[in-house]
């Protein structure tokens, strides 16, 4: 394949976020793309293929051939993406852009509601709800309708509603058949009439209320169609039936040019259908415009990112190769256990940073689940390395880690108020606020911990009485024990089950419970581990920790990048590191016992798929399980992507 201009040129103009030029200069097949006019088509961008210049270049060919800018439609996943295609559009087109519809799935339904939902019962000023007043309004139905449900329960049952509603049922029964107990459905059914009632709409309503709009009034999808001659969709690979939906009652005029990579398709555990796009081209015999010419990555990166994908069956078969000049190998270095891993880490950047000449700024690492950073952010502190992360907040932020250290904390120093206030309705006990403040008060007055006040509040004014002061008391036992002889992981062990904390992560996270519960008994393995080496000082340990917690997560410039694999899609970096390439990590132990590994191989990609120049990756011999007060060793294994991507060529190592 040929190309019209030089690719370092490309390469330069392209990089995320950059802004684009006047002068844009394009490759042969991204000219193809960009100079279609009319008709159905998917544009199947690889990584790092320039899609993004593509759709503007596209989008302001077609005003300059004499299309009114009001016609076209342009439909992406996120604001800031919305943003760049708007500020991108302005740039290379002028005043003109501005009549350019750029938005995302969720505003432009919520705007169709604003002016049009009147037709269907809506009256103006619809307001919409977010997850936790939906979780509100559900408990109220639920309640009122005589159900006495757990926290848990609610928010299974909005998960549930969510999912069958964006799947499209057509019949009461298949909406029934959505929900895992009997009396869920019609909980639901009250819910969406009280919110219909009260001119308020969801998020998965927004998407499910539009389509009924426009398949019940004819008129407004006469109007709408009208307005949009020509639609061009981003990120297709991630859309649901009900997004997908709703281009295809706007798109009549069957001009959709639909844009993604089926390859990086991630978000299949929340809707996302890469089978939208194979659908598309089936139903309306789209032309197919292949973008394989990756101007990010070296030969090394590409070649074993393909390997890898090549693994996935029923993928569509795309030539992925790269016009940069060769690189160095892929990495991949074995580590003990994950701390050693973390410091590993750290060793590792400050060599290449003074041996190479790398900022901070330039590596990303690249992880599957959040409590895989603490390892990495110790690591990182320990050398000095500055950083931040993206996507997800720090491990030591993370909202249970917060609440555990309260509690540690509070077991520190016992005239420590906040830190009571942060768990001590968790889960809920009815102490308020207010009554936090009279206990407070009281130690003052009396001069005591706030701890011994606990003890006694028969003297407060305060509501239900008997159960708070029940409440109260179990608290003050729990934190009156002696922990002189036990570890700091035995000692937060036991404050969290004598405070029920357990049940209030079931009640209140259902839908993150794993995670919650893993970033708990990460928190636990830390703490044996630091009571093995220094003993069972928590202030000692407070201390060690001081500087994650008040290092400054939000500056960018100077500092490493950490995120999940999920959070760096769209993203690149000169150097990535992926630790812990391990079977039961990456893959999930969950998709390989569901036998579901297709996704996993696709985030795997997606994360190969960041790295510019370099690209390092690490797995440990020995996975940490914390017992008791004990810390054991449990043999771990290369993840299978190793081989399959020819980072490793044997798989007799273990």
């Amino acid at each position: 394949m040929g190309l019209v201009n030089d690719h370092r040129d490309q390469n330069n103009q392209d990089a995320e976020g950059a802004k684009a030029t006047p002068v844009v200069t394009l490759n042969e097949d991204q000219l193809e793309a960009a100079n279609h006019v009319y008709g159905p088509a998917f544009v199947s961008a690889c990584p790092g293929s320039g899609k993004t210049r593509v759709i503007v270049e596209r989008a302001a060919r077609l005003i300059e051939q004499g299309i009114s800018p009001k016609k076209l439609l342009c439909i992406t996943f996120t604001n800031k993406a919305a943003g760049e295609m708007k500020e991108r559009l302005s740039t290379r087109l002028g005043p003109q852009a501005k009549d350019v519809y750029i938005s995302t799935f969720h505003a432009l339904a919520a705007n169709i509601l604003r002016k049009y939902g009147r037709n269907i019962g809506y009256i103006d000023g619809i307001s919409i709800i977010d997850s936790d007043e939906q979780e509100s309004v559900m408990s109220q139905c639920a309640r009122q309708m005589d159900f006495d449900l757990k926290r848990s329960e609610i928010k299974g049952i909005c998960w549930q509603l969510n999912s069958v509603r964006e799947s499209l049922y057509k019949s009461d029964r298949e909406f029934d058949e959505g929900f895992t107990s009997s009396y869920a459905p019609n909980i639901a059914r009250e819910y969406m009439d009280r919110l219909k009632k009260a001119n308020q709409v969801d998020f998965s309503g927004m998407l499910t209320e539009t389509i009924r709009l426009l398949e019940s009034d004819k008129e407004t999808l006469q109007r709408l169609q009208d307005r949009f001659e020509l639609i061009q969709v981003d990120e297709a690979q991630d859309t649901n039936l009900s997004q997908f939906r709703i281009v295809d009652l706007l798109g009549i005029h069957n001009n959709v040019m639909v844009v993604g990579d089926m390859d990086q398709s991630i978000y299949g555990w929340r809707g996302a259908r890469y089978e939208n796009i194979t659908d598309f081209i089936k139903s309306t015999n789209a032309k197919v415009i292949e973008l394989p010419l990756n101007y990010r990555s070296t030969p090394e990166i590409v070649t074993a990112a393909e390997r890898l994908i090549r693994f996935n069956e029923g993928r569509q078969s795309v030539e992925f190769k790269t016009v940069n000049d060769s690189g160095h190998n892929i990495e991949n270095w074995i580590l003990d256990d994950s701390d050693q891993e973390g410091y590993w880490i750290g060793q590792k950047i400050e060599e290449l940073m003074d041996d190479e000449g790398w900022k901070p700024e330039q590596f990303a690492i690249l992880y599957r689940a959040n409590a895989q950073s603490r390892a990495i952010e110790i690591g990182l502190a320990q050398r000095g390395i500055p950083y931040h992360l993206i996507g997800s907040r720090g491990f030591y932020d993370l909202t249970e880690i917060k609440d555990c250290l309260a509690m540690l904390r509070f077991l520190m120093n016992p005239q420590d108020g906040t830190a009571l206030s942060r768990f001590i309705n968790k889960p809920a006990r009815a102490i308020g606020e207010v009554t936090i403040g009279r206990i407070e008060n009281s130690a003052r007055d009396q001069n005591i911990s706030v701890l011994k006040a606990l003890s006694d509040i028969s003297n407060l004014k305060v509501a239900k009485k008997s159960a708070v002061q029940k409440s109260c008391q179990t608290i003050h036992d729990a934190f009156s024990r002696d922990f002189s002889q036990s570890d700091l992981g035995e000692t937060l062990e036991f404050l969290m089950k004598e405070l029920d904390y357990d049940s209030y992560l079931e009640n209140k996270h259902l839908e993150k419970l794993a995670d919650k519960r893993n970033n708990v008994k990460e928190l636990l393995k830390s703490l044996t581990k630091y009571s093995l080496e220094n003993g069972n000082d928590v202030q000692s340990y407070m201390n060690s920790i001081s500087l994650m917690t008040t290092s400054d997560k939000e500056s960018k410039e100077g500092s490493v990048t950490l995120m999940t694999m999920h959070a760096s899609k769209g993203l690149e970096f000169p150097v990535v590191i992926i630790p812990s390439l391990e079977e039961g990590i990456l893959p999930h132990s969950r998709s390989i016992a569901e036998q579901s590994l297709e996704e996993e191989r696709r985030l795997c990609y997606v994360a190969m798929t960041r790295a510019e120049k370099r690209l390092i990756t690490s797995r440990c011999k020995n996975k940490l399980v914390r017992r008791g007060k004990f810390l054991n060793k449990i043999k771990s294994h290369p993840s299978r992507f190793l081989f399959e991507s020819g980072i490793l060529e044997e798989q007799n190592e273990y």
